[in-house]
């Protein structure tokens, strides 16, 4: 029911507040904390390191400014296991007929080892894209970034029998490999490179058929390696 005029409650006002003028005034003041130094025992690799930590220590560690690169330029190629993973390859650019197989545990060399992990070990140990081996296998390795279905690339994945489909997934298999491998190599900008990412991406708009990252992020990953490789 109503009350009379005079028994009404007075009108309830809100006490005056000043609003924030800026952005910065809403936003809460957050310090940042100052990097702590980070110590690398440059000097100690360089005195008991194999030889490819010593030149990625020198060129990518600590970026010497002038390295004396005729000094340096040979370490990755004085490693010795690298010369004899490098002299396993055979003339076609490959590595034992296969692309992603890999030594036994319990193997004590690159015995049976397939090209991908190969170039990838090489270019861990430090050798440069435009050495021999690498160079040799750049071929086959953009060869495997086409839109085919050819079952002669399906190499130690391939069987007896025609299966498109498995043929189809191992093409696909290899395709993104090989693409994270070459953008390791620095060849992220090569556009045979960013068209097979863009295929990749493109595959997911198809109903039913699940696109892989992997191509992408590793390509991605690869980048910023190179990159930090390059500077």
């Amino acid at each position: 029911m109503r009350l009379p005029p005079s028994k009404a409650c007075p009108p309830h006002r809100a006490p005056f507040v000043t609003a924030p003028g800026t952005a910065a005034e809403l936003s809460p003041t957050i310090t940042t904390p100052a990097p702590e130094t980070l110590t690398f025992p440059v000097s100690w690799l360089l005195e008991h390191a194999s030889a490819p930590i010593r030149y990625r220590a020198i060129t990518e560690v600590a970026r010497l400014a002038d390295p004396g690169p005729r000094e340096v330029d040979w370490l990755p190629y004085s490693h010795r296991p690298a010369i004899k993973l490098a002299v396993t390859q055979t003339r076609d650019g490959m590595w034992n007929n296969s692309i992603l197989s890999l030594p036994s545990r319990h193997s004590a060399d690159f015995t049976n080892i397939g090209t991908i992990p190969a170039v990838r070990r090489l270019v861990e140990c430090g050798w440069s894209p435009d050495s021999p081996p690498l160079v040799t296998a750049r071929r086959l390795l953009f060869r495997l970034l086409a839109e085919d279905n050819d079952p002669a690339f399906t190499f130690e994945l391939g069987t007896k029998t025609r299966d498109d489909d498995l043929v189809r997934r191992t093409r696909g298999l290899f395709r993104e490999a090989a693409a994270a491998t070459l953008a390791q190599c620095g060849y992220e900008n090569d556009p045979r490179l960013r068209g097979a990412a863009n295929a990749d991406r493109a595959s997911s708009s198809i109903p039913g058929k699940a696109a892989s990252a992997s191509t992408r992020s590793g390509i991605a990953c690869s980048s910023r390696c190179a990159s930090a490789r390059r500077t």
